[in-house]
């Protein structure tokens, strides 16, 4: 019967309730409510109005915090768009400086008379390549002449012991067509 009384007593939230009892939080801020509502007669028409304007002032500061907040999740899309555009851009740069360095190597490695200028685009070093403000190759004659100095064999110029392209100075060389011509009758 002990056990019954103490149960029956500890249902009911007394007035001094602990602070972590929820419930007797809620009841202590209606009795505060009630109570102002109580009080408002003796503030008069003004004071009525100014409790209402107060109201009226938190709801609507509640709702633009709402409004706030909707905005701050619409814009975290807008920044992943900006990010996904920003790594699109910098890819595209990429491939326009790769197709302006492959333009100047094989221009440049045609004029230095290279016998295969994809070969020496291959040969060049990636690491050393300078780019100018607008993105196009500035030193790729230089690294293109160190690559001829260096391997002389891969250029034209070169074509079985010649001075020139093409063989001899004269135009007339050993290369593979004028020695077929010859074997031929031809030359």
């Amino acid at each position: 019967m002990a056990d019954e009384n103490t149960g029956a007593a500890g249902a009911t939230p007394a007035p001094g309730a602990m602070p972590g009892d929820t419930d007797a939080q809620e009841a202590a801020t209606a009795d505060q409510a009630q109570a102002q509502d109580q009080q408002q007669p003796e503030l008069g028409d003004a004071g009525k109005a100014a409790i209402e304007r107060e109201r009226e002032a938190r709801r609507e500061a509640e709702r633009q915090l709402k409004e706030l907040q909707q905005q701050q999740a619409a814009d975290k899309p807008l920044s992943e768009q900006l990010a996904a555009l920003q790594q699109e851009l910098a890819a595209e740069k990429a491939q326009r400086q790769e197709q302006s360095l492959r333009l100047a190597t094989v221009s440049t490695a045609t004029r230095l008379g290279f016998r295969n200028p994809d070969v020496a685009y291959r040969l060049l070093d990636a690491k050393a390549i300078e780019h100018g403000e607008d993105g196009t190759p500035a030193n790729v004659e230089k690294l293109l002449t160190d690559i001829a100095k260096a391997e002389p064999y891969l250029l034209t110029a070169n074509d079985f012991g010649g001075g020139q392209a093409g063989g001899t100075p004269g135009g007339y060389g050993n290369d593979m067509n004028t020695i077929i011509r010859r074997a031929a009758g031809r030359a």
